[in-house]
C-alpha cells in the first residue's frame, strides 16, 4: 500500500483512485499500489454506555473523581445492546449505587427508563451506521 497526504478541498480529499474521504485540513489517504482504494476501518459507533453517559450529561450528571462511571460505560459498550438489555437491572444497580455515593435521590423506574433509552439510541446508531455503510457500496 502507498500512503498519500492530500490537501482538503471543500471538506473532501480525493485521489485518482476515486475514493473520497471526509477530512479536516489534511487527511492521510491510503490506497493500494494498483490504485484500488484500501477499505477504511469501520466508523466507530457509540455503544449503550456512551449513550447513557451522554443522557446523564444532559441532566447535569458527569463523572466525578473516584467514581466508576467510565468503567461502567466501557463495560456497557462491550456488552452491546443485547447484553445490556439482558443485564438492565444490574446496570440500574450501578446507577443506584453511584447516586447513593453522591447523595442524590434515586427512582428505579426512571433509571430503568434512562438505561432503556440509551440502549435504544445505541441500537439506532448501529442501524444507521450499517445503512450508511451499505449505501456506500463495497468499494467505498
Amino acid at each position: 500500500m502507498i500512503q498519500l497526504d492530500l490537501a482538503c478541498v471543500d471538506g473532501v480529499a480525493s485521489c485518482s483512485c476515486g475514493w473520497h474521504v471526509p477530512c479536516g485540513n489534511t487527511v492521510t489517504h491510503i490506497c493500494r499500489a494498483d490504485g484500488v482504494p484500501a477499505v477504511p476501518a469501520p466508523i466507530p459507533v457509540a455503544g449503550p454506555g456512551a449513550h447513557l453517559a451522554s443522557l446523564l450529561g444532559r441532566l447535569g450528571l458527569s463523572e466525578t473523581p473516584g467514581c466508576k462511571c467510565r468503567s461502567y460505560a466501557a463495560q456497557m459498550d462491550r456488552l452491546g445492546v443485547d447484553g445490556c438489555t439482558d443485564r438492565i437491572l444490574e446496570i440500574v444497580g450501578w446507577l443506584k449505587a453511584e447516586a447513593g455515593n453522591r447523595g442524590l435521590p434515586f427512582v428505579d423506574f426512571l433509571a430503568k427508563m434512562l438505561v432503556s433509552r440509551a440502549i435504544a439510541n445505541a441500537r439506532r446508531s448501529a442501524a444507521d451506521a450499517e445503512k450508511a455503510s451499505a449505501a456506500q457500496g463495497p468499494d467505498r
